[in-house]
């Protein structure tokens, strides 16, 4: 069946015929649009992939990268720490990527209090 044209992303069929392909993304993003709710947590987006996650807190000017391998409950931001830089920059960029992808409005819209 064709897809409408103003329909986004891509058929999952593929991946359940066969759930070994390499034809799943890499980085899941999201976003969450609540500011400071019962959860205390501001308004952000960010990615997850297989072993870390980048959080951007926009409304703070801040970003929390977390090594899901080595802290698998979330409790410690490794995004000052030198070892990490690099992952840092390359999850920051996957983000800009992804963002640019989903044509997603700026983050000024999204920051509205």
């Amino acid at each position: 069946m064709p897809v409408p044209e103003e329909i986004q992303g891509h058929s999952i069929l593929p991946i359940l015929e066969n759930p070994e392909s390499e034809n799943w993304r890499e980085y899941l993003y999201y976003h969450y649009y609540e500011h400071l709710t019962e959860h205390g947590v501001p308004r952000h987006e960010g990615i997850r992939g297989q072993r870390y996650k980048l959080i951007n807190y926009y409304s703070n000017d801040g970003f929390e990268l977390i090594d899901l391998q080595t802290d698998p409950d979330e409790m410690r931001d490794v995004s000052e720490d030198p070892r990490y830089a690099d992952v840092l920059e390359t999850m920051k960029s996957e983000l800009g990527r992804l963002r640019q992808r989903y044509d997603l409005p700026s983050l000024a819209e999204s920051a509205v209090y």
